[in-house]
């Protein structure tokens, strides 16, 4: 990064945003919004790979990034998990009425407001940025799954390729 583009960058961070009806730097609204975010998805029995700093970190760059245009490649950080494409399948958990809930309480500021420019793209890429960054390995739904199929991490590995269900039978 340029010296004049860590001195915008900067000072985009500490402009002061409406954050429910109080003006704090942007850099305060975002964490507020990370944390909220968390616990949003804590509450769906979902869980990040990343930890909140980096979080934070992606969802400022992200946002910085689509000050002018937004598309989902201001949202690709890192790695990302490859084959995503499998967790659209758990979208029905958080379908899109829970997501709008938490837009509705969370996104009340004016980089994520549905009424400002780009404002619902934004949205749309942190949702789509979020799935990419679940750890399913440790959602209470895989757990669930897991239960239901009789898949106990403790008795198979994932290197054994037998049937648990012949396997019972055997002992």
């Amino acid at each position: 990064m340029a010296f004049w583009e860590d001195i915008e960058w900067k000072a985009w961070l500490r402009e002061y945003v409406t954050w429910k009806n109080e003006q704090i730097p942007r850099h305060a609204a975002i964490r507020h919004f990370c944390n909220e975010l968390c616990i949003f998805l804590h509450f769906h029995g979902y869980f990040l790979r990343v930890n909140r700093n980096t979080l934070k970190s992606h969802i400022a760059t992200g946002l910085y990034n689509s000050r002018t245009s937004c598309n989902i490649t201001h949202w690709i950080f890192g790695e990302q998990d490859a084959d995503y494409q499998h967790k659209v399948y758990f979208a029905h958990v958080i379908d899109s009425t829970e997501w709008n809930k938490f837009w509705n309480t969370s996104a009340k500021w004016c980089d994520l407001d549905a009424n400002v420019l780009y404002g619902l793209e934004r949205q749309y890429c942190i949702e789509h940025y979020v799935w990419t960054q679940l750890d399913l390995g440790i959602s209470k739904h895989t757990r669930t799954v897991n239960e239901l199929l009789g898949l106990d991490d403790d008795i198979i590995s994932e290197n054994e390729n037998h049937d648990t269900i012949f396997q019972d039978m055997n002992d």
